[in-house]
């Protein structure tokens, strides 16, 4: 009696098919493997580029917040410029005027409008006009960012009518990048001035009287 030996796949101790249909067995298998590979690829690419996503959208949140938040500063900063007693006037390296507030167009009695991009000699006397730009751009040299400008006498100014007025005032500049900014803050001191001339008017009364007191009594 003949036994017949039947062929057993030697993983799994089943009975071996036909060539054709082991081929095809294996070629789905195989399939079945890369379509995983594959998946687990696109998922892991699909994670990252969410967590990416997500990333990308905070930080553009935080810029906007950022930005507003920096708009709003810069608001008020403006505000609180422009609402100044004192005259504030910006300049740029030119010296040609590129902030006037309230309190400039108050002491100077020109409008913002009207002296935004001029020449900063439109309100000085012209006889200081050339040794203030002289001044400006030594400062512009100096290490330091801020000063008196009465280090070098009296300051004056010539509002819109052409009169004069003593003033006090203070120089600052700040550099960003190739360009500088200078920003004086100016304050009108006529009537300062002329108290003390006043007083001292009435000291010099006051001595002569004295004097001639001690020499009545005497």
């Amino acid at each position: 009696m003949t036994t017949k030996t039947v062929q057993t796949d030697f993983l799994t101790k089943r009975p071996l098919l036909g060539n054709s249909c082991t081929r095809t067995i294996l070629a789905a298998r195989s399939a079945m493997i890369m379509n995983r590979v594959t998946l687990k690829n696109n998922l892991t690419r699909l994670a990252f580029a969410a967590k990416h996503a997500v990333e990308q959208t905070h930080e553009l949140a935080a810029r906007r917040t950022a930005k507003q938040e920096l708009k709003e500063a810069q608001e008020r900063f403006r505000n609180i410029l422009m609402l100044a007693a004192d005259a504030i006037i910006s300049v740029d390296e030119d010296q040609h005027i590129v902030i006037f507030n309230k309190g400039a167009e108050q002491i100077f009695g020109y409008r913002a409008e009207e002296v935004i991009g001029k020449p900063l000699e439109l309100l000085l006397p012209a006889r200081y006009a050339e040794a203030h730009r002289r001044n400006v751009e030594a400062f512009s040299r100096a290490p330091e960012t801020a000063r008196k400008m009465d280090q070098r006498g009296e300051i004056y100014g010539r509002r819109k009518d052409g009169t004069e007025f003593c003033a006090e005032a203070s120089i600052s500049k700040l550099i960003q990048g190739s360009t500088t900014t200078f920003t004086a803050v100016l304050r009108d001191i006529t009537e300062r001035k002329n108290q003390e001339q006043k007083i001292v008017r009435l000291s010099r009364i006051h001595a002569v009287l004295s004097g001639i007191n001690s020499v009545i009594v005497r």
